[in-house]
């Protein structure tokens, strides 16, 4: 399955109430018009925990493959989606990834109550693919058995735009539910030890988010 990160800033006209308002009870009409959608959940900002306050919100869009997805580019679905986005979003501020979920932990988030989301730059000595393969096997069993991690997701982004020789602003985001209240002190040290030789930290953005699955 593939899912679409759409990660970006409100407009600076909007409260942050203003804003989590409109994107939660009135933009998801828009969206779950779009033909192909099988899952969407919404990420609101609460605290950047590594890297400058840069995102408020982060969306999450599945779909079963990326035929699925590209079908919507003529949908005037699509075109509603981008017109109401201009209600909530600041603009030009869009980052949008295509990318491959990989679960490494856990098979529901159902008793978890806290989530963080990190958005991951590979280190500059490594290629695409030596980045996601050592990520995935290497570092994501170790950051799965650190104490309070109840679900772990790898999302990876699709070697096929590196190809086209475009470099993403992220080459993956990684998603941790705890049980307990996140503690940058203890995960994630641990965490910055094991994924520091692989990743860019600098251009590493570690976020507290509240979720709100939409469908």
């Amino acid at each position: 399955m593939l899912k679409q990160l759409s990660i970006f800033r409100k407009r600076k006209d909007l409260s942050r109430d203003a804003f989590r308002h409109y994107w939660r009870d009135r933009h998801p009409d828009v969206v779950m018009r779009l033909p192909g959608i099988r899952r969407y959940v919404q990420n609101h900002v609460t605290e950047t925990l590594r890297g400058a306050w840069a995102w408020d919100g982060i969306a999450e869009v599945w779909f079963d493959d990326i035929e699925s997805m590209r079908a919507n580019a003529a949908s005037p679905v699509l075109a509603d989606i981008r017109a109401d986005e201009v209600n909530f979003i600041a603009p030009g501020s869009m980052v949008s990834i295509i990318t491959a979920e990989h679960v490494l932990a856990g098979d529901s988030a159902a008793t978890a109550r806290h989530k963080v989301l990190a958005l991951v730059k590979r280190g500059a000595s490594h290629t695409p693919e030596q980045f996601q393969r050592e990520w995935r096997d290497g570092i994501g069993p170790q950051v799965a058995d650190l104490p309070g991690v109840c679900r772990y997701v790898q999302d990876h982004c699709r070697l096929g735009i590196y190809r086209t020789g475009r470099e993403p602003q992220y080459d993956g985001m990684a998603s941790l539910w705890y049980r307990e209240p996140f503690s940058l002190a203890r995960e994630g040290r641990r965490t910055v030890a094991l994924e520091g030789p692989l990743t860019d930290l600098y251009r590493t953005v570690v976020l507290a988010v509240e979720e709100v699955v939409i469908a």
